[in-house]
């Protein structure tokens, strides 16, 4: 583990490096996601990103509402400045906890997926005609001539 910001699972709950005990999730919520059979990697982002909204509201989580989440997702965006697939794996990680464990299916609606269309796209690299050449030319191999 690195840095004193990550988490690592315990059993049930969240352990910091320092062993203290995170109490803040719900053993449900780690339950659910085993249950669902998501990735151990899932659930470890599921369980921080749900344990840094509750840090960030300073409330315990099922006492936050929409005003709440609406808040956290402009941080995620303009604060933490997030890529558009790490703040839609945040956005899934709410969903699940209200709409799964909580059991508020209405939350989906506070809950929007980030819009796809404003994410910068990348021109792909073409090679000019001597380097297609040159890659071809350094080949010692017939098979890959």
């Amino acid at each position: 583990m690195r840095g004193s910001g990550r988490f690592a699972l315990s059993a049930i709950a969240l352990v910091t490096e320092k062993g203290d005990l995170c109490d803040h999730t719900h053993p449900a919520d780690r339950e659910e996601l085993v249950r669902r059979n998501y990735t151990e990697s899932t659930i470890r982002s599921y369980l921080h990103t749900i344990e840094d909204f509750r840090r960030y509201a300073q409330k315990r989580l099922g006492h936050l509402g929409p005003d709440n989440i609406r808040r956290y997702q402009v941080y995620l965006g303009e604060e933490r400045k997030l890529d558009f697939g790490t703040a839609g794996s945040c956005v899934a990680a709410l969903r699940f906890f209200y709409v799964k464990t909580l059991k508020r299916p209405h939350a989906k609606e506070d809950l929007p997926y980030t819009n796809g269309a404003k994410r910068k796209r990348r021109l792909a690299t073409i090679l000019s005609e001597e380097e297609v050449t040159r890659v071809i030319d350094s080949s010692n191999n017939l098979f890959h001539y």
